[in-house]
């Protein structure tokens, strides 16, 4: 597999990337197929309003000019394709492992309702993936048009419903009852759940348990091994009714797992709780950040920490697109929330910096590492409240949070920095105060330097400070 490639996975085609543009390669075997799938008019209809991911269809004398490159000639000459596509791009690549579980349910529910829309024009979804999904903002955008095909008017299954079944359904019950966070299930389980590694959490005093979990493994037992055959119907309205029937017990079972929305975690009330910060000084800081907001004025923004998102909000508010990171999935699923309910040029998403999403799929090479996808993205990176815990939580020498920080951001950072004496600091800590006692002012000033030139610092009270800085 290239690196180049994004997806080559579907025997219908290809996703290639090249100079910052997304191309899909069509097989010749399907262009047929292709050619009758995209004139649906609840496809285009789908396209227009932004629920499935635009396209151009290449003329021949675009192809003709991108194959003066040679790159792009040595892949075409290995696909023969005479139907290439250009995507329109989503501006950052995100993935299932780095969502909360209402971005999940979001995403199962725009499946559910693409499926609904093609139906009467006997068009099925032949995958049910949430990989098939990119968040464009807090917006859903399903990105892969060739999980739509032709169907049989005639044939009453959907073959992809286990696959729903496994990658939407069991993990949200596994987070909506057992707690397990949506990254957790799909970093060590990648194609997601087996009802077998659900059993064993299911509840008597749960009904849901026994539809989606009890009641298919035991009939499991029953089962026999045989090869699969369409089982036709003479009447086709008969089989699109059993068809809708099934997309309608499907919502109804995904609504019952819709994930709660009044569960905290211990960084949820942080914003609310803290005693670190009184108004005057949260003041000064929020003052500070609108300050360079205004001088810098930049188009992308990436909060890491983000926590609740009250920075990125800010950030957004003026004008930037902001990606928002946080290691904990309840503060992502709030910031999620307000981003989706206000339309907020934000997307939340969970990450830990000082543990980033890596590199994953055949040869690590189909899912980018958040850190590849994020270098140099942003033309101002926030770092708030957050280096001590590197330090001390995590174990992060100065130094490599310095060189992080220079890989994250293409120009400038903001970032604060936290003395040993803050009472944040002496928590965390917890009684190994001898391990940071090189942690000064000084010492943070001289360490980011080797990085950054320092163009404003200013101080919130007598254990925190601010620094705006610049790349050299």
């Amino acid at each position: 597999m290239n690196e180049n490639f994004v997806s080559f996975r579907d025997p219908a085609g290809s996703l290639f990337k090249h100079k910052n543009k997304i191309f899909r390669f069509i097989n010749p075997s399907y262009e047929n197929e292709f050619n009758e799938t995209i004139t649906s008019e609840n496809i285009k209809k789908l396209i227009e309003n932004g629920y499935i991911s635009a396209f151009n269809k290449l003329k021949k004398d675009e192809i003709q000019n991108l194959l003066k490159d040679e790159i792009f000639k040595n892949i075409f000459e290995k696909f023969k394709s005479n139907i290439i596509l250009e995507h329109t791009v989503i501006d950052f690549a995100n993935y299932p492992y780095e969502w909360s579980a209402t971005q999940l349910f979001d995403s199962a529910t725009l499946t559910l309702n693409l499926f609904e829309k093609v139906i009467d024009e006997n068009l099925s979804l032949k995958d049910a993936t949430p990989y098939n999904i990119i968040f464009e903002n807090a917006k859903p955008v399903f990105v892969d048009l060739l999980s739509f095909e032709k169907k049989d008017p005639k044939d009453p299954i959907w073959l992809a419903y286990s696959q729903f079944v496994k990658t939407f359904l069991l993990p949200l019950f596994m987070n909506k009852f057992r707690s397990m966070p949506i990254h957790k299930v799909f970093l060590s389980n990648i194609d997601g759940l087996e009802i077998d590694d659900c059993l064993k959490h299911t509840s008597v005093f749960n009904p849901i348990s026994y539809s989606l979990i009890k009641l298919p493994h035991f009939l499991s037992r029953f089962a026999k091994e045989k090869h699969y055959q369409t089982k036709k119907m003479q009447n086709p309205n008969l089989a699109k009714f059993i068809l809708k029937r099934l997309i309608k017990k499907t919502k109804k079972r995904l609504n019952a797992l819709k994930p709660k929305t009044n569960i905290t975690s211990s960084w949820s009330e942080y914003m609310d709780t803290q005693k670190h910060y009184d108004k005057k000084d949260f003041s000064i800081k929020e003052s500070f950040i609108s300050d360079v907001m205004e001088r810098q004025n930049p188009k992308k923004v990436l909060d890491v920490g983000c926590n609740t998102g009250h920075f990125s909000i800010i950030a957004a508010k003026m004008g930037a697109k902001v990606i928002s990171i946080d290691y904990d999935p309840v503060v992502i699923d709030l910031l999620y929330t307000i981003a989706k309910n206000e339309n907020l040029n934000i997307l939340p998403l969970v990450v830990n910096i000082s543990k980033p999403t890596p590199s994953i799929g055949w040869k690590n090479l189909e899912y980018q590492s958040f850190l590849k996808r994020a270098d140099n993205y942003a033309e101002l990176t926030f770092m708030l409240a957050l280096i001590h815990h590197l330090q001390v939580t995590d174990r992060i020498p100065l130094f490599e949070i310095a060189a992080i920080a220079n890989t994250l951001t293409k120009d400038g950072l903001v970032i604060e920095y936290v003395d040993p004496k803050d009472p944040m600091f002496i928590k965390i800590v917890r009684g190994r105060e001898n391990l940071h006692l090189d942690i000064n002012i000084n010492s943070f000033k001289k360490t980011f330097e080797d990085f950054f030139s320092i163009e404003k610092e200013q101080k919130i009270n007598e254990t925190r400070s601010v620094f705006y800085m610049r790349k050299k």
